[in-house]
């Protein structure tokens, strides 16, 4: 609280300012000259605000610290060791003062609000241990005041984070187990708390169970989450797993987890690739289904101009026992040439939908005359909504005469996000090439999941189909 005394010499102060700074200017008493807090400290240099009333304040730094002991009106006055220059930005009330410089020095261009400010200490830097009101020691460098610090930022706290957030388990046998993992990582800066894992209670929450990431994670550590799926009926489930840390989560992860459950198993797996085959001769495989539950209702149906049921060799009916089996013969028969997909569909379990599905897949040629480089291309690296380098192929002729003229197409399923980007093949002699380049540009609608295609290359008489595969991702 200002004095009386110190409001007289803030007047003295203000009438020397405007009188043009006159009077003496404060000096050491060692000097044999006026003390710092007489004449010229206290009514002229000083006043509160320079150097107090007598010696620079109360004690050392008055209500400024300043006082008239180095610099007197001008040094160390009203604006270098005032606010201005010590005032709350550089030393807290103090700090500043005469004692640091005249005006340039420890005014408002250097101690002032600016150089000093919130930037440089403020309260927490100026803490009270240097001075009166908050002197220049500061009790911590960069404490939580306000006006920052120059002592350092709270660092980022742990923040964990999952590689996906969405598991599609596809068709699981009813009385089987499927597993999937993911992986947990701490992006923060300081170590997470242990993560608890929790399947939420609605949906199909007894169908899920969860092992792995029992332990704390310091910076950059990553865990890996077993998901085990055993679904408890026909049918669809699905729900939700919870992770939950502090610190780390806000307020916690969700994997979203699916799947069906159905009450046969089909032999061979979802695809059943045929590789080269030349065209107008037919190819049989056989599909066996075996039930896991009482099946009563079981339909096949395909998809496709290529591909038939051989009755004659097909054992299945519409019915079939737990533990029993049936086997559906397919046969595929091309005449053009190109890429192909077929499929089988199987079906039981009525409002249950039980289904799974057999992809066929071929690639119909009747010779061997091109050859394109790399046969097995490496995965693209593809970022959502990016479009990736491209991957060039190069179509050689091998055969002795002129090639038909030469087309290029990304096909399949995930066909659509590939593109032909360039290429200079039309026709080639015997022992030419031409090159073809292949670009992948995910959108956002695109999962994280391989993505998978056919590069399909033909003349009109030789057809060479190239798979394509891309790992789909954020760019972090």
């Amino acid at each position: 609280m200002e004095s009386t005394t110190g409001l007289l010499g803030l007047g003295a102060v203000l009438l020397a300012l405007a009188s043009g700074c006159g009077g003496k200017s404060a000096s050491n008493p060692s000097n044999g000259e006026e003390p710092s807090g007489g004449e010229a400290g206290s009514s002229q240099a000083g006043g509160v605000s320079a150097g107090g009333a007598t010696n620079g304040g109360a004690t050392t730094g008055g209500d400024a610290a300043g006082g008239a002991t180095t610099g007197g009106e001008e040094t160390g006055g009203v604006i270098a060791g005032g606010v201005s220059a010590g005032g709350t930005s550089t030393g807290g009330h103090s700090g500043g003062g005469a004692a640091t410089g005249g005006i340039l020095t420890a005014g408002a261009f250097t101690g002032g609000s600016s150089a000093g400010g919130a930037s440089t200490g403020g309260n927490s830097a100026g803490g009270a241990p240097g001075g009166s009101d908050s002197g220049t020691g500061g009790a911590e460098p960069g404490g939580a005041a306000p006006e920052g610090g120059t002592g350092g930022s709270t660092p980022v706290e742990a923040f964990l984070d999952l590689e996906r957030s969405r598991m599609d388990f596809g068709t699981i046998v009813l009385g089987t187990t499927a597993t999937d993992t993911f992986t947990l990582t701490n992006l923060g800066a300081s170590t997470s708390g242990i993560p608890t894992i929790s399947v939420d209670p609605s949906g199909s929450s007894g169908a899920v169970t969860v092992t792995g990431c029992d332990a704390a994670l310091s910076p950059g550590e990553s865990c890996s989450l077993t998901l085990s799926v055993t679904p408890p009926d026909l049918g669809l489930f699905d729900t939700f797993v919870h992770i939950t840390a502090d610190p780390g989560t806000d307020p916690y992860l969700s994997i979203y987890v699916v799947g069906r459950a159905s009450g046969f198993e089909v032999s061979p797996p979802a695809v059943l690739e045929l590789g080269d085959v030349p065209p107008d001769v037919p190819i049989q495989h056989s599909i066996t289904i075996t039930a896991s539950t009482p099946i009563s209702d079981l339909e096949i149906w395909l998809v496709g101009d290529e591909v038939t049921i051989d009755a004659s060799a097909t054992t299945c009916t519409g019915t079939l026992d737990p533990g029993e089996s049936c086997v559906v013969t397919v046969q595929f028969l091309a005449s053009e040439l190109g890429w192909k997909e077929e499929m089988v569909g199987i079906r039981a379990g009525g409002s249950s939908g039980q289904m799974a599905f057999v992809d066929i897949t071929a690639n119909v040629t009747s010779a061997n005359d091109l050859v394109v480089d790399p046969e097995n291309p490496p995965p693209f690296v593809a970022y959502f909504e990016e479009t990736t380098d491209p991957v060039v192929f190069t179509v050689t002729n091998v055969g002795d005469g002129p090639t038909g003229t030469i087309t290029a197409a990304v096909v399949g399923e995930w066909g659509s996000i590939y593109a032909i980007s360039d290429t200079d093949c039309t026709s080639l002699a015997p022992l030419a090439t031409c090159s073809v380049s292949v670009v992948c540009s995910p959108p956002m609608s695109a999962s994280a999941d391989p993505r998978d295609a056919v590069l399909s290359i033909t003349d009109g008489n030789t057809h060479v189909a190239i798979p394509v595969t891309a790992h789909v991702t954020f760019r972090e």
